[in-house]
C-alpha cells in the first residue's frame, strides 16, 4: 500500500496498474494452487520416540528377575521327564501372571501358537484367555463403580468375579427391571505398569539393535511403538466403549456376528450387555469336546473367515486381539428352511458367487458375540488398497503384479535399501504371495515348502516368517501397520485352526473382495466423502 500510494504520488497510475494486476493474479494463482492441493495424510500415531530410552530402574530390576526365573521354567519345560515338563509349563503359566498385563497379554497370544509349543502349554497358556489369577480388591475402584451405579441406576455386585483379564476383571451388574449386565473395571495403576514395560521394551531393542546392526531391517522399534500405542489405549475404557459400538455397527446387519450394547463408560469402568453362552476358549479346551462344537465346527470355521474378510476387506476396520477368550458362542438353534446345492455355484461368474455368500449365507444354529475390543485399529486407504490390490491379483495368477504392490507400497515409505533390487524382489514376493491366497502348481510351491502337506496346512504364522526372511534377504523392512494387521490375523486363524486343520486366513477374505454390493457402497461413500470435502472442507469422520 505504502509502495502504491508513493507511485501515485509520482504520477505512475500506469504502474501501479500493472503491480495491482500482478498481485491479483499470483493470489488467484495462489488461491487454485491451495484448492487443488490432495488433503493432508493422517496425523502419525502418538508415540514417544527416545534415541537414548531410560526406563524405570526399579521396574527394569523386577523384569530381569522376573525374567531369569521365567528362563528356568523354560528350560525345565524342555526336560524329557512327562511330569517336569508339565508342572514347568503350568508353573511358567502362573508366573507370566507375575510379570504383570503386557505379559500376560503375550501368554494370551501364544496361546494359538500350536506350531510353535506343545499341545499341553498351550491348554496351559490358554487359561489366561479368562481367568488370569492375579485378582485386585474392586474397593480400590470403589469411587468409580459409584459413579457408574448412580448413573445408570444398577447395582454391581463386587463379592465375586466372573471373569478376569490381563487389564481388568468383571462382575455381574443388575438393573431395577431385572435387566443383567456386566461390568469392566480396570485393575489400579495399570497404566503406568504399561508405559514402564514399553519403555523397557524400548530400551532392550535400542540396544539389541547397536548390538547388531542387521535387526534394523525388523523395524522392532517401530513395531515396540505401535504395540505401546495400542496397550496404553486399553488402559482406557471409554475407547474400548467406542470401539464396540462402532463393531456393533459393522456387524448390525450379519446373521451370525454381535457385539454387545454399551450402556455407561468411564475412564475405569465399562458396562454393557450380559450375553448368554460360552467363552470359545472354554470349549476348546473341553477334552472331549461338546457334540454341539463337533458338529458346527465348520460352520463356525467359516463364520470367523468371514469376520476377518468383513473387518479387513468391507470395515477398514480392523480387532487386534480376536483370541478365543474374547468370542463368546451362543447356541440359538435356527435352521435353514432353504435347500442349498453348491455345485451350481461354480459354474457362476466370481463376482456373482462371492456377493450371494457374503450377503446371502444361511442361518447358523449360533451367533458369535466379540466382548472385548480394547484393541482395534482404523486401516488407512493406503493399506486397504494394498490388501485388495494384492488378493486380486493372486486370484487372477498374477505373481508381478503381486510383487509390485507389496514393494510400491514400501518404496514409498522408505523401507528399501541401496541393496534392494526391484525386479528380484517383485518376483520372490509376488511368487509367496500367490501361494498365500491360492493353490498353485507343483513345481511352484516345492520352491518354498519341502512337500504338499507342508505347503497344504500352512497358515498365516509359518507364511510370516517367511515374508520376513525374504524381506530381509532384499533389504527391505515390512511396514509395521501392514505387519500388525498380518500378526491380528494370524492370531485369530490360531482359533480357527483349533476348529479345523489346514486353514489359510486369507482364503477366508476372498468372497468380500469380490463382493459387488460392497464395492459398489465403497464407491458411493468415497464419491460422497470427496464431494463433502471439496464442499465444506472437512472430512467424513
Amino acid at each position: 500500500w505504502y509502495a502504491a500510494k508513493s507511485l501515485t504520488q509520482r504520477g505512475s497510475a500506469a504502474r501501479v496498474g500493472r503491480i495491482a494486476g500482478g498481485a491479483t493474479l499470483f493470489s488467484g494463482s495462489s488461491l487454485a494452487l491451495l484448492v487443488a492441493l490432495p488433503p493432508p495424510p493422517a496425523p502419525p500415531l502418538p508415540v514417544i520416540h527416545c534415541p537414548e530410552p531410560a526406563p524405570r530402574v526399579r521396574r527394569m530390576i523386577e523384569v530381569t528377575l522376573w525374567g531369569f526365573v521365567l528362563g528356568l521354567l523354560v528350560l525345565l519345560a524342555q526336560a524329557p521327564i512327562r511330569s517336569l515338563r508339565e508342572w514347568a509349563e503350568h508353573r511358567a503359566v502362573s508366573w507370566l501372571e507375575v510379570g504383570g498385563p503386557t505379559f500376560v497379554k503375550l501368554g494370551q497370544w501364544l496361546a494359538t501358537r500350536r506350531d510353535m509349543f506343545s499341545h499341553t502349554a498351550c491348554e496351559a497358556l490358554s487359561r489366561l484367555h479368562t481367568d488370569v489369577k492375579a485378582t485386585f480388591d474392586p474397593k480400590l475402584k470403589a469411587k468409580a463403580l459409584r459413579h457408574a451405579e448412580e448413573e445408570l441406576g444398577i447395582t454391581i455386585d463386587t463379592t465375586h468375579s466372573i471373569g478376569q483379564g490381563c487389564l481388568g476383571q468383571v462382575y455381574m451388574a443388575h438393573f431395577a427391571d431385572g435387566r443383567t449386565a456386566v461390568a469392566k473395571v480396570l485393575r489400579p495403576s495399570v497404566e503406568q505398569y504399561l508405559q514402564d514395560d514399553i519403555e523397557i521394551l524400548r530400551y532392550l531393542v535400542h540396544r539389541l539393535v547397536r548390538v547388531c546392526p542387521t535387526m534394523k531391517d525388523l523395524a522392532l522399534g517401530e513395531a515396540v511403538d505401535i504395540f505401546g500405542f495400542w496397550m496404553n489405549a486399553q488402559a482406557d475404557l471409554t475407547v474400548e466403549a467406542k470401539q464396540l459400538r462402532r463393531f456393533r455397527a459393522n456387524f448390525a446387519n450379519h446373521q451370525t456376528i454381535r457385539c454387545p450394547a454399551v450402556h455407561y463408560a468411564s475412564r475405569d469402568v465399562l458396562v454393557m450387555d450380559y450375553v448368554e453362552g460360552n467363552s470359545l476358549s472354554e470349549l476348546l479346551r473341553e477334552s472331549p469336546r461338546r457334540a454341539f462344537v463337533l458338529d458346527n465346527a465348520a460352520a463356525i470355521h467359516q463364520t470367523l473367515g468371514n469376520m476377518m474378510g468383513h473387518m479387513l476387506i468391507q470395515d477398514n476396520f480392523v480387532h487386534q486381539d480376536l483370541h478365543p477368550g474374547n468370542l463368546i458362542l451362543e447356541r440359538t438353534d435356527k435352521q435353514d428352511w432353504l435347500p442349498r446345492n453348491k455345485a451350481w455355484l461354480e459354474h457362476m461368474p466370481r463376482w456373482l458367487r462371492a456377493t450371494l455368500e457374503v450377503n446371502f449365507p444361511p442361518p447358523t444354529p449360533f451367533n458369535i458375540h466379540v466382548i472385548d475390543a480394547g484393541l482395534a485399529v482404523q486401516m488407512e486407504v493406503e493399506e486397504s488398497s494394498f490388501f485388495k490390490d494384492m488378493i486380486k491379483a493372486s486370484f487372477a495368477k498374477d505373481p508381478i503384479a503381486a510383487g509390485e504392490t507389496a514393494y510400491n507400497l514400501h518404496h514409498r515409505h522408505g523401507r528399501c535399501s541401496e541393496r534392494t533390487v526391484p525386479k528380484d524382489f517383485i518376483e520372490d514376493i509376488g511368487g509367496l504371495l500367490l501361494m498365500s491366497v491360492i493353490e498353485v502348481p507343483e513345481q511352484t510351491y516345492l520352491s518354498i515348502f519341502p512337500d504338499r502337506h507342508s505347503y497344504m496346512t500352512a497358515g498365516l504364522n509359518e507364511y510370516l516368517d517367511k515374508f520376513l526372511s525374504r524381506f530381509k534377504s532384499h533389504g527391505v523392512r515390512m511396514e509395521p501397520s501392514i505387519w500388525s494387521i498380518l500378526c491380528s490375523f494370524a492370531l485369530l486363524e490360531g482359533t480357527m485352526r483349533e476348529l479345523q486343520t489346514g486353514v489359510n486366513g486369507l482364503q477366508a477374505t476372498l468372497p468380500y473382495v469380490f463382493d459387488i454390493r460392497a464395492n459398489a457402497r465403497a464407491w458411493a461413500r468415497g464419491r460422497y466423502a470427496a464431494l463433502e470435502y471439496a464442499v465444506s472442507g472437512k472430512p467424513l469422520e
